[in-house]
């Protein structure tokens, strides 16, 4: 479960797709490129922690990387591999910032349930709304994991199910969109279709089933989650009809 966490970040770079000058070119490079990136170092990272720490310490270590490096640079490498991990974990959370906060842009913007969370600041380029209250969602997640003890492991609990989920679901929604919405333009079409989207349907909604059997109990906090969610739109559509 926490391998393919790892590979999370593949997609959104698609929800960025709206800002590209060339949406078909510059999305599949994106997409294609970032992924070959990412495998190549994550194979080569793992290639060095068998080959210096051996399958048996790979398996007994919490933290190969600076396990690792502390055996071959000694302490000042191991400082140096945990200040490279405190910057890589910066810079996710500025990517997930930039993208998530465009998902919520975009679904209070099409909802039109969400208020002040559809609009775009035009000066700055930005949906600024949705990245504060995004900010402070993530916030309430880190004060979770850190009350908790269990730091990233509870925060995986609480993501994998429904992370696992809408995607099941966004490999729906493209099969869904193109049969209610055949004439739409669509700069950038999925290659093998149906057959791929099926393919990632059938995978996803297996990683979802996993991620609950995995999580057991955590799955309960983010299912809550959704619920108040559903809840909360269900409110706000119910006094937007009224308004009317």
């Amino acid at each position: 479960m926490f391998v393919f966490l790892a590979y999370g970040g593949w997609s959104d770079a698609a929800t960025l797709s709206a800002e590209m000058r060339d949406p078909q070119r510059g999305m599949t490079r994106a997409l294609v490129a970032g992924m070959a990136l990412v495998t190549a170092l994550y194979l080569v990272a793992n290639w060095a922690y068998v080959r210096g720490l051996g399958l048996a310490g790979v398996a007994a270590s919490r933290a190969p990387a600076s396990d690792l490096v502390l055996i071959a640079f000694g302490p000042a490498g191991q400082a140096a591999i945990v200040a490279v991990v405190a910057v890589t974990a910066i810079t996710s959370m500025n990517a997930i910032l930039i993208a998530g906060a465009r998902t919520t842009y975009a679904a209070a913007r099409d909802t039109g349930r969400l208020g002040a969370l559809g609009e775009w600041h035009v000066a700055r380029g930005t949906p600024a709304r949705a990245l504060v209250a995004l900010s402070a969602v993530t916030l309430v997640l880190v004060a979770l994991g850190t009350w908790t003890r269990s730091g990233f492991s509870t925060m995986v609990d609480f993501l994998s199910p429904v992370y696992w989920f809408f995607l099941t679901l966004s490999g729906a929604a493209v099969i869904v969109l193109r049969r209610r919405f055949p004439e739409a333009p669509r700069p950038f079409r999925v290659p093998l279709y149906p057959w791929l989207p099926l393919a990632f349907i059938a995978t996803s909604a297996y990683m979802a089933y996993a991620s609950v059997a995995f999580v057991h109990v955590g799955t309960i906090a983010g299912v809550a989650v959704l619920a108040a969610g559903l809840a909360l739109l269900a409110v706000l559509e119910r006094r937007r009809s009224r308004g009317r």
